[in-house]
């Protein structure tokens, strides 16, 4: 049968391709529709969820790194004003009692230490459980946060000496 002749051939999969050897019903297939089919996200997409909601937290003053690790400049998955920081979601281990825990792995903290440290950045690993919530909890090095929380101890003497001028 030729192309032209047959009705079904914008709906065929086969049209053109083997319409010589069809008699109109006998070789055709319709394209296959996707219409209901929902593929879960992948773990990648999953964790960028979770970077976008650390993103949102701090206003205009983070972003998330595109391709965050893939290409040099990249490094980190959010960087901020102070920190560069890598994002980590986990399940959480269940312990004895229903209580759970999350395995900080050294070599997350010394990637993302060496990364900040060629950006001049305070280094940080943001992580949270999955379904706890809103709760984001950060592992900073002790000597980072002293030098933070000094910094703002001596910015608020600062205002309030300016204050009673």
């Amino acid at each position: 049968m030729d192309v032209e002749e047959c009705r079904a051939s914008e709906d065929c999969r086969n049209a053109e391709k083997r319409c010589y050897a069809c008699d109109g019903k006998r070789l055709f297939k319709p394209y296959k529709t996707m219409t209901g089919l929902r593929r879960k996200p992948s773990r990648d997409k999953q964790g960028m969820s979770f970077e976008e909601k650390g993103v949102q937290l701090y206003n205009e003053h983070a972003r998330r790194m595109p391709n965050s690790g893939g290409f040099e400049g990249f490094e980190g998955d959010v960087e901020t004003v102070l920190s560069l920081l890598e994002f980590k979601e986990r399940e959480g281990n269940e312990l004895k009692g229903g209580k759970k825990s999350i395995t900080l792995r050294k070599e997350w903290l010394e990637k993302i230490s060496g990364e900040a440290e060629i950006k001049g950045k305070i280094p940080g690993l943001a992580f949270r459980f999955k379904d706890d919530g809103e709760n984001i909890y950060v592992a900073v090095d002790y000597d980072d946060l002293m030098e933070l929380l000094l910094t703002i101890v001596n910015q608020k003497k600062e205002i309030e000496r300016l204050h009673n001028r």
